[in-house]
């Protein structure tokens, strides 16, 4: 049965983010907006509004541990990957973005939660629908977007993210890993780390193998990604079965 959550549709918003977590109650709760005049990326980073675009954010509170929740980035990339197949081809690169098969940033996802039990947690996702000349590094999904097409996607998205995030201990992995263009990729991460992407660990963690064997790293520890047209995904990646 799915879960019933109150939808917001607002044309200019400074922050999705922000304004979910001022509604959150006991119910989830979505706010969708054209633009954002304010919208931040991960780590504090400034989002750039395509000519048209998709602002999402969706809370709700979760009984979940801190280790559970780490996957939830993840899991959102997969939700939003997969309802896009039908307009374009859509990678990720871990741990949080969606590209084009040129590696373009299409969108992004930022996962913010609070310390607390249960958790207030907000997962925001943005996406350039449409950018006839986007700036260098960026891209757009493309095609037609109207009104309802565009809320079509975010109900859809919404529903398939409450979900998956209904079914806790069981993240699509192996989905992930399929799509993902950072496997095969050379990598550096401060202080003076460097190695290969080989794979994506059960808790969500990017294995690394490098020249004193591997290494697992978390989303916050990647400083650089580099070589996104390197092979795909080493056969035989274990995954979620799904």
């Amino acid at each position: 049965m799915e879960r019933e959550y109150e939808f917001v549709e607002l044309d200019s918003v400074a922050s999705t983010q922000d304004e979910v977590r001022h509604r959150l109650e006991s119910k989830p709760v979505v706010v969708v907006a054209r633009t954002q005049t304010a919208g931040r990326g991960r780590r504090g980073n400034t989002w750039e509004n395509a000519e048209r675009s998709l602002a999402l954010s969706v809370g709700l509170t979760l009984s979940w541990s801190p280790e559970e929740l780490t996957v939830l980035p993840l899991t959102a990339g997969v939700i939003v990957a997969e309802a896009l197949d039908d307009r374009c081809d859509t990678l990720l690169k871990w741990p949080n973005d969606l590209v084009d098969d040129a590696g373009g940033k299409l969108g992004g996802i930022l996962v913010e939660s609070e310390r607390s039990q249960p958790a207030r947690v907000i997962i925001g996702i943005g996406l350039n629908l449409v950018w006839q000349t986007p700036p260098p590094d960026r891209a757009a999904v493309g095609g037609s977007w109207d009104d309802d097409s565009r809320l079509e996607l975010a109900h859809r998205l919404t529903v398939d993210l409450i979900a998956a995030i209904d079914q806790p201990g069981r993240w699509p992995r192996s989905r992930y890993v399929r799509r993902c263009l950072t496997i095969g990729s050379d990598i550096v991460w401060k202080p003076d780390g460097a190695g290969r992407a080989i794979d994506i660990a059960p808790d969500g963690g990017l294995i690394v193998e490098t020249d004193s064997g591997e290494v697992e790293l978390r989303s916050g520890a990647v400083w650089s990604v580099s070589g996104a047209t390197l092979p795909r995904p080493r056969a035989g990646s274990e995954g979620d079965g799904s």
